[in-house]
């Protein structure tokens, strides 16, 4: 503090204290990621989220294989190629009281007549090598299977006893989403011996993400990645319902939930084309069409390699990132151009394929409102760009409340007063910054700068009534160029 104006003996003073002279200028709201989704039916865990930096604490709190340590092993994994610098927080679910584990089975027979070998794939999780001798009965086979099933502890499934001829397999957590793991036996081979699969169903009836979004208060998650099959419809009205909720003036602290998918067009847009999908502008798909991978694997690899990191580091930028690590589909099972206009106007997004690498093509939400074209809320990335808008502003107006209101022109001497000028003066800077420099989130400051008003309310002296409209900024997309084109002739 300064010296006290009352000393009168001879003294130099030097007082250092903060004081935030870019007030105004844009920050970039720090992104969260929240993963919901369920552990594994024989472990024992508190349902209260967690905050978790390292993939093993997420399998030994939650089971090798859970929903939880899969995403863990895409966003958090031991070689450190994971999220950086994004908080993640675990939001798990029990079974529901309800839940029905799913069922498949894989299947040999015959005796194999020369040396046999390879892999087999469960939800695109590769199982150790499976080597298979000659003269090989098809339940000794199947043994073998069952073995390096077994020896991959981030299995999402559990082998059962040899019987009749197949080898059972079960999910480790009850519920729908069970269904959605593939059994791949194209890479194992043994002449002598014909294999076959049985895909997972059965599976029923999912946790409510309701118990998990409980949780929510004042902590802002940014993006939540749910576990739950994008088709469940429920969980899909509760995230919602929870999302339109936090968009309120008093709250301030919207989301938005990513799933997983590798449904083809029919199929997923019957559930984005649904009359309630359509105004759900909080969820989204993370697309790989026809992969083996399992969605909310798909989903966690979509946020780590772009989503998110791109979203805390520069949000105006949409998303082109490739799925590393992960199976894309065939080819021949990938959609073209013309597909994925349908589908994104559907409000399902679509994925592109290079090499053997799923890349994301179109990111954008479920809402498309019959009438409204173009949906407002179409892109992921204008939602991130309006969620920094609202960090903003809430930013500046807190740093004005509780001070002296006063009309502008009012003489004061008071350093804490606060006039319409002043707030229209940081709202300007705020304008600039948002579309200048590093931003490029709005477009068009000027218009910004003109239309904004700031007043005290007519009725309340302690209101302050602000408007602040934006252009957000747009994204390349689309690119047509047309090429002239003639010959030289000699003269």
């Amino acid at each position: 503090m300064s010296i006290s104006s009352t000393t009168i003996a001879r003294v130099t003073g030097v007082n250092v204290e903060y004081k935030n002279f870019n007030l105004g200028q844009a920050l970039y709201l720090p992104q969260r990621i929240a993963v919901i989704g369920q552990g594994n039916t024989l472990s024992t865990f508190a349902t209260t989220p967690v905050k978790y930096t390292k993939e093993k604490d997420v399998a030994d709190a939650y089971g090798y294989g859970s929903q939880l340590h899969l995403v863990a092993r895409q966003l958090l994994p031991s070689n450190g190629n994971g999220i950086k610098g994004i908080p993640i927080t675990f939001y798990p679910l029990d079974d529901a009281g309800t839940g029905v584990v799913a069922d498949g089975n894989i299947g040999c027979t015959g005796t194999s007549t020369a040396a046999g070998s390879g892999y087999v794939y469960i939800g695109g999780i590769k199982s150790a090598a499976i080597a298979i001798p000659t003269s090989t009965a098809a339940a000794t086979a199947l043994g073998l299977i069952k073995t390096a099933i077994a020896a991959i502890a981030e299995m999402p499934v559990v082998d059962g006893t040899v019987g009749a001829g197949v080898l059972p397999i079960t999910c480790k957590w009850k519920g729908v989403t069970g269904n959605k793991i593939t059994i791949d036996i194209s890479e194992l081979s043994c002449a002598g011996l014909t294999f076959t699969t049985s895909a997972m169903a059965n599976g029923a009836n999912n946790p409510l993400v309701s118990d998990a979004l409980a949780y929510l208060t004042d902590v802002w998650e940014t993006i939540i990645l749910n576990c739950m099959n994008y088709d469940d419809a429920a969980s899909n009205l509760l995230y919602h319902t929870a999302a339109e909720a936090r968009w309120g003036q008093t709250v301030k602290r919207p989301f938005i939930v990513a799933t997983g998918c590798v449904d083809n067009f029919a199929t997923r847009t019957a559930v984005t084309d649904s009359a309630a999908s359509k105004l759900q502008r909080c969820n989204f798909l993370i697309q790989s069409t026809g992969s083996r991978e399992m969605p909310w694997v798909i989903a966690a690899q979509g946020l780590v390699n772009d989503i998110a990191t791109i979203a805390n580091s520069k949000p105006a930028m949409n998303y082109i990132g490739a799925l590393q690590g992960l199976q894309t589909g065939a080819d021949n099972v990938q959609e073209t151009n013309d597909t994925q206009d349908a589908a994104m106007k559907l409000g399902a997004s679509t994925n592109a394929k290079a090499g053997s690498l799923a890349v994301l093509a179109n990111t954008v939400s479920f809402y498309h409102p019959t009438g409204e074209d173009p949906p407002a809320y179409r892109y992921i990335c204008d939602q991130i760009k309006l969620m920094n808008v609202v960090y903003n502003l809430d930013v500046i107006m807190e740093t004005l409340r509780g001070k002296p209101l006063l009309p502008d022109g009012t003489p004061t001497k008071d350093p804490d007063a606060v006039q319409p000028k002043n707030v229209i003066t940081l709202l300007s800077n705020l304008a600039d910054s948002l579309a200048s420099g590093r931003s490029a989130i709005i477009s068009d400051a000027a218009f910004t700068k003109t239309n904004m008003t700031v007043a005290i309310n007519s009725t309340n002296p302690n209101r302050i009534d602000v408007v602040f409209p934006v252009k957000l900024s747009g994204n390349v997309e689309i690119s047509s160029t047309d090429v002239y084109f003639g010959f030289y002739f000699g003269a």
